[in-house]
């Protein structure tokens, strides 16, 4: 489920300084767990849990977490 994708996310990004989103899907191979990993990244970096940036247009999605404030 979602929640479970979103639980997974955050323990994977709090052991890893930054990640990529190729290395967070890589291995996988059902469509519906990319899909259910790329809406767990969007839902986290909505609650600002996670920093998102894209270097070029299509290139890979890097994640890290949010400076705690």
């Amino acid at each position: 489920t979602l929640d479970q994708k979103i639980q997974e996310l955050k323990a994977r990004i709090t052991t890893a300084v930054e990640s990529s989103f190729a290395d967070i899907s890589g291995g996988m191979k059902n469509k519906i767990d990319v899909i259910l990993n790329f809406l767990a990244v969007l839902m986290l970096f909505r609650s600002r849990v996670l920093e998102l940036s894209q270097d070029e247009p299509f290139g890979d999605i890097k994640i890290k977490q949010c400076a705690e404030i």
